[in-house]
């Protein structure tokens, strides 16, 4: 299993910009030091220090006025930092807000998935650089999934935090406690 996230604490874990925390299943044993979001945006510049492992994907939508705006959206909740077990615990506890992730000037969509219980977790996103007709840069993503893959080409992305950081015992929030389904861009609590 994966530790924790270190390269994206290093963009997102600065010093305090009065964003609030929340903290859900806080740890028997000893004090939890709140994770602030410094950022409620991210973007594709940030790719190399963001890691999606083991991210919930509650919902996918598709978003089309063409050609002036073609989207990706992705529901899903966001895993900010692993925090390591704290003996006797055995087990991972987390920093994880609900985000909407936006991929940009889409085509090429290619879905497999197969999920008895209609989960879905993402196991890593690659991208690889390409060159478009006419000599745009282009990138196509691949988004790996426990259960399949979803394939696509996207100019880039923008990631929208929707609340502050919640401490959770799981790597995803229940429906209540996310706020239900929603491809918000907007920083709510």
């Amino acid at each position: 299993m994966m530790s924790s996230n270190g390269h994206f604490l290093r963009v997102a874990r600065q010093e305090s910009d009065n964003t609030n925390t929340q903290t859900h299943g806080a740890q028997a044993s000893g004090h939890v030091e709140p994770y602030v979001l410094r950022r409620s945006m991210l973007t594709d510049k940030d790719f190399e220090t963001m890691e999606w492992h083991d991210v919930q994907v509650h919902a996918i939508a598709m978003a089309s006025e063409f050609p002036r705006q073609v989207e990706l959206l992705l529901d899903l909740d966001y895993i900010l930092k692993w925090v390591d077990p704290t003996p006797p615990q055995e087990y991972y506890n987390f920093w994880l807000a609900p985000a909407t992730l936006v991929f940009e000037n889409a085509s090429d969509l290619n879905i497999r998935l197969q999920t008895e219980q209609l989960e879905c977790q993402i196991d890593e996103l690659k991208r690889e650089e390409q060159i478009a007709s006419g000599g745009v840069p282009i990138w196509h993503w691949t988004l790996s999934l426990h259960q399949g893959e979803i394939s696509f080409q996207a100019i880039g992305y923008k990631q929208y935090f929707r609340r502050s950081p919640i401490f959770h015992k799981k790597p995803h929030l229940g429906r209540d406690e996310r706020g239900g389904i929603s491809f918000s861009r907007d920083l709510s609590s």
